[in-house]
C-alpha cells in the first residue's frame, strides 16, 4: 500500500460576504474562457430564458440565480443529480437541459459553464474533490474517487474566480443502487 497525502486548502467567499461582489464586472481573462464557438442553439436559448427570468443585469445576480435554477426546485423545475449518464446524441448537455433534467456533476457544470459563456460571462469548470471521510487513524481525511466533483468558477473584478455549484444534492436512493 502506498499512499499519497497532500494538503488541501479551499477559500470559499461566506455567504454573508458575497453582497460585496453585487455590482462587480467580471475582469477580462483569456478568450478560452469566453469561447462560444461551440455552444448550440439549444443551450443558447435556453441561457437567454433563464437570464431574463433572473429580471437583473448584475453579472452576479444572474450567476447566481443561474446556480439557483439547477438547485432549486422552484426556479429550475426539478433537475436531479445522478451517476447514470441519460444524456446522448450530438449535444449531450442539451439532452441534458431540456430533456432528462438528470445528470452528474460534470453535466450540471458544463451547462452552466456553456450558459454563461453565451451570455457573455466568462467561466471555466472546475474539477477537483469535495468532502471525503476523516480518518482518526490516520488524522487526516481520506479523499477517494467517489469524492472527485466539478463546479463553475467566475471571475471578479477585486475578488478573482468565485466558485458556483450548480449541482443539487444527491437523491439517496441514486446512491444506494451505485
Amino acid at each position: 500500500d502506498h499512499e499519497i497525502h497532500y494538503r488541501v486548502v479551499s477559500k470559499i467567499l461566506p455567504p454573508s460576504h458575497r453582497h460585496h461582489l453585487k455590482g462587480r464586472r467580471t475582469f477580462h481573462v483569456d478568450s478560452r474562457y469566453r469561447d462560444t464557438g461551440h455552444v448550440s442553439a439549444t443551450i443558447q436559448r435556453v441561457a437567454r430564458e433563464v437570464a431574463a427570468a433572473s429580471g437583473t443585469s448584475d453579472t452576479y445576480e444572474r450567476v447566481a440565480f443561474i446556480q439557483g435554477w439547477f438547485t432549486e426546485r422552484e426556479d429550475g423545475g426539478d433537475f436531479q443529480y445522478t451517476r447514470f449518464n441519460r444524456n446522448t446524441g450530438p449535444d449531450p448537455i442539451a439532452t441534458f437541459l431540456v430533456d432528462t433534467r438528470a445528470g452528474h456533476c460534470a453535466f450540471f457544470a458544463s451547462a452552466m459553464v456553456l450558459m454563461l459563456r453565451s451570455l457573455d460571462i466568462p467561466a471555466r469548470l472546475a474539477v477537483g474533490f469535495r468532502g471525503g471521510t476523516w480518518s482518526d487513524r490516520a488524522g487526516a481525511f481520506r479523499v477517494l474517487q467517489k469524492d472527485a466533483h466539478a463546479w463553475v468558477e467566475v471571475p471578479f473584478e477585486g475578488a478573482g474566480w468565485i466558485p458556483f455549484d450548480p449541482t443539487p444534492p444527491e437523491s439517496t436512493l441514486d446512491l444506494a443502487t451505485t
